[in-house]
Formats: structure tokens, C-alpha cells, sequence
């Protein structure tokens, strides 16, 4: 990487990624709001989605919200591979 820790810092520390997990947090809220959605209609009495269809669906929410995990933990990731490339560099590994 072309980058130390204290500049992959700096930016997880920055307005810009503080705007992505903002918008990050939204789409999770309208992830969880679209999974606790009901499956059947009462107004009109008729099923929005099959079973298999409903898990499918599902599934893909909770795919979403994997990596939307994954994205908030990338800069704690990044920052802690760095660190030890910079003491395996050291070390002369």
C-alpha cells in the first residue's frame, strides 16, 4: 500500500468517510426496515411474496448487511495490516 497508518487514520477520521458511514447506516436501516416487512398483505388478504421467494430475498438483505459490516470494519483492518507490514519490514521478514 502506498499509504502509512497515521494517513489511513487521518482519512477514516475525515468528513468524507463519516459521509460514507452515514449513508452506509441508511441503507442498513432500510435493509432491517425491508426484513421485518411482512410477508402478507392484510388490506388486500393476498401473500406479497412466496416462501421461496421470501428467502431468497432475504438472504440477499442479510448479504447486504454483511458487507456493509465488512465496510465499516475496513478501516480497522487496513490500518492493523499495515502496522504489521511495517513490522515485518522492520524486523527485515
Amino acid at each position: 500500500m502506498q499509504f502509512s497508518p497515521d494517513t489511513l487514520e487521518d482519512f477514516f477520521e475525515s468528513l468524507v468517510w463519516k459521509s460514507i458511514i452515514k449513508e452506509l447506516e441508511s441503507w442498513e436501516n432500510a435493509i432491517l426496515h425491508e426484513l421485518a416487512a411482512p410477508t402478507f398483505d392484510v388490506q388486500s388478504g393476498k401473500m406479497t411474496f412466496s416462501k421461496g421467494d421470501r428467502a431468497v430475498f432475504d438472504e440477499g438483505l442479510r448479504g447486504s448487511l454483511r458487507a456493509i459490516g465488512y465496510m465499516r470494519n475496513l478501516p480497522q483492518m487496513m490500518i492493523e495490516s499495515l502496522k504489521q507490514k511495517e513490522q515485518q519490514d522492520e524486523s527485515g521478514e
